[in-house]
């Protein structure tokens, strides 16, 4: 009988080491658009909201039009962030971003997509604390705020776009992210957008 508990305990205890694997604090941004019914509702806190306030959504449409694909999210000449609340332009004299996600660790965007199209001429970028259309608009200066920045016909094959930042000057303890699609017919569809620690 004492072993049979000793053996229960341990399989218990291994159990829950396990589920305690799972929590994975290397996930800043974890986007896969599951379960969004409406683009309405991308924007909203009930579907995600900033890392330690419940009240504020986790993304902030700036501009531009989207639609719900099959559900995946099509941004077409459009821009939004994530992971602020600020409603004020950045400018290259800022001394705080206005995020909420602690970018100081080397960190990694991968963004994949399903499909490019329209005037594919325009530009996909990813921005880092920089609200604006202008590269230099951030306390990063440029190219430093803007590690992405491709036309959609030259994006990665594999549908993939995988950012490697390893500068801990280009983030803060209160960053946030842009992507934006250059104003005007180009279209992407966005199948998931990860945001991680690099180990």
């Amino acid at each position: 009988m004492y072993k049979k508990i000793s053996l229960l305990l341990s399989v218990l205890v291994l159990a829950l080491s396990l589920a305690g694997c799972s929590d994975d604090t290397s996930i800043i941004v974890n986007e896969d658009f599951g379960g969004l019914t409406s683009v309405d509702q991308f924007w909203t806190a009930e579907y995600k909201s900033l890392p330690g306030d419940p009240s504020k959504p986790l993304y902030a449409n700036l501009e531009g039009d989207y639609e719900l694909v099959d559900g995946k999210l099509k941004m077409i000449g459009s821009r939004f962030t994530i992971g602020t609340d600020r409603t004020t332009e950045t400018t290259k004299e800022d001394t705080e971003a206005g995020g909420a996600l602690n970018l100081t660790k080397p960190y990694r965007i991968t963004i994949k997509f399903l499909e490019v199209g329209g005037d594919t001429n325009k530009k996909f970028s990813v921005m880092i604390d920089n609200n604006t259309t202008t590269g230099a608009a951030s306390m990063h200066g440029n190219p430093g705020c803007r590690p992405f920045n491709a036309r959609l016909s030259e994006l990665p094959e594999g549908n993939t776009i995988v950012i490697d930042v390893v500068d801990p000057a280009v983030g803060t303890e209160n960053s946030f992210l842009q992507l934006r699609v250059e104003a005007g017919e180009g279209w992407i569809i966005l199948d998931s957008i990860t945001v991680e620690y690099l180990p």
